[in-house]
This record gives C-alpha cells, structure tokens and sequence, in this order.
C-alpha cells in the first residue's frame, strides 16, 4: 500500500451508499434505487457466510438499513465510477 502513496487505516470509515452490480459490456450506468429491504435480500444472495451464520449477517445488515442501494449494470469502470462517486455525494 505505501509504495501506491497510500496509508492503513485504522478505524471503519462510515457507508454512504450500497451498489450491486455486474458488468456488462456496452452497458451505460442507470442503477435503480432500492429499498433497505430489497438492497439486504440483494446482499444476503451474495454473502456466502450467511448460510452458515444468518444472525450474524443480519446484524451487520441492519447497520445498512439507512443507506441508499443502487443496482444495475456497468459498462467500463473508468466510465461508470466517476458517476458512483457523485451518486455517493
């Protein structure tokens, strides 16, 4: 990580918004909003360890419940990040 310029942190950083994505090629970035309901089904299908620890994914989700979820394709992440980052604004 230093010899990319950067430093480690050491405290969690606060969330500001859940994407859900997959690339697709040519695709150009539309998400739709979610509800918090909608966005934790979304992470429960891809949080592997929940099968073997459901209580313990649903108590880290519910600290996401005041978060907004995007979901859609992606085309190229140099195209598609900068409009993320001002979603996350």
């Amino acid at each position: 990580m230093a010899a990319l310029g950067g430093k480690p942190g050491f405290e969690p950083l606060p969330l500001g918004l859940v994407v859900i994505s997959q690339y697709q090629a040519g695709a150009l970035w539309h998400p739709k909003s979610l509800s918090p309901g909608q966005g934790i089904l979304e992470l429960l299908a891809n949080t592997v360890s929940a099968r073997r620890e459901p209580q313990r994914a649903l108590d880290t989700f519910k600290n996401f419940l005041a978060v907004p979820f995007l979901k859609g394709a992606r085309g190229e992440a140099q195209e598609t990040v900068p409009l993320i980052l001002e979603q996350a604004e």
